[in-house]
């Protein structure tokens, strides 16, 4: 870190600190409760900030009436997977600004909250991996809070680190899926199971289609690409496995109720 960022020290109060036991939105809770700023910026390790990120993710909240900020995160790629992965996985491409900035969403890998607001309003704990921010947002969007997205703050996530780490992916990917599909299409078992197959062809859908249309976008080779729809296919199979599992096996208990505003 010093070689990296000698003035650190200079420009900011650093704690590094173990948190053994803390999953994902844990710990995100966990380091904003420590934060001593009025806005406090989520990015995580392997989403690189590209020239302007600060500024970009900083400059909405000069609207007092904003309260948090999603920045756009591209997924990066050097090979066949991640390449595939690029055109498959839930970021939109690059030049695909618009689209990302229109949709209703956050990424917690690189976000902006007031801090006040957020500790009064932390990530639900809820029992899925990667879908807490989602809920968080549905929450406070229903209670009359304002959150942007914005282009202008823009990040590059690695690559995914190899098929294994894929296999896993898909299968939280699936389970996840399930719980939200309970709690926003059906709590019964026979809509989840029809929400697992309808979820399975839309993303199969949009995979091949980007990476027969849009392949070039990500330099994915003509000769590579039904390999690459190979791989999607059997990314969105383990998903879809997951998914018919935790419908047949789980069951969930009714979200809370979200608190009336206080504004």
């Amino acid at each position: 870190m010093a070689r990296a960022a000698p003035r650190l020290p200079e420009l900011a109060d650093l704690e590094i600190l173990a948190t053994p036991g803390l999953t994902y939105y844990r710990l995100k809770n966990f380091g904003i409760a420590r934060s001593t700023t009025e806005i406090s910026i989520m990015l995580d390790s392997d989403a690189s900030p590209q020239p302007g990120w600060l500024e970009g993710i900083l400059k909405p909240f000069a609207d007092p009436e904003i309260m948090a900020v999603g920045g756009f995160t591209v997924l990066g790629y050097d090979d066949l997977l991640s390449k595939t992965m690029a055109l498959s996985w839930i970021f939109d491409l690059a030049d695909e600004k618009e689209k990302t900035v229109g949709r209703h969403k956050i990424h917690a890998n690189n976000c902006a909250v007031r801090t006040d607001f957020f500790r009064a309003n932390p990530f639900p704990d809820l029992p899925a991996f990667k879908k807490q921010c989602g809920f968080w947002l549905r929450d406070i969007s229903a209670r009359g809070y304002h959150y942007m997205r914005t282009a202008e703050a823009r990040t590059i996530h690695a690559p995914h680190p190899g098929y294994k780490f894929l296999v896993w992916r898909a299968w939280t990917t699936g389970m996840d899926r399930d719980f939200q599909g309970y709690h926003t299409i059906s709590g019964s078992r026979l809509g989840r199971l029809g929400y697992a197959f309808k979820y399975f062809g839309k993303k199969v859908r949009r995979s091949w289609s980007n990476i027969i249309n849009k392949g070039s976008r990500v330099d994915l080779p003509v000769w590579q690409r039904p390999a690459a729809m190979m791989i999607s296919l059997g990314f969105f199979l383990i998903a879809f496995v997951g998914q018919i599992s935790s419908a047949l096996t789980r069951s969930f208990d009714p979200l809370p109720r979200p608190m009336p505003t206080s504004a």
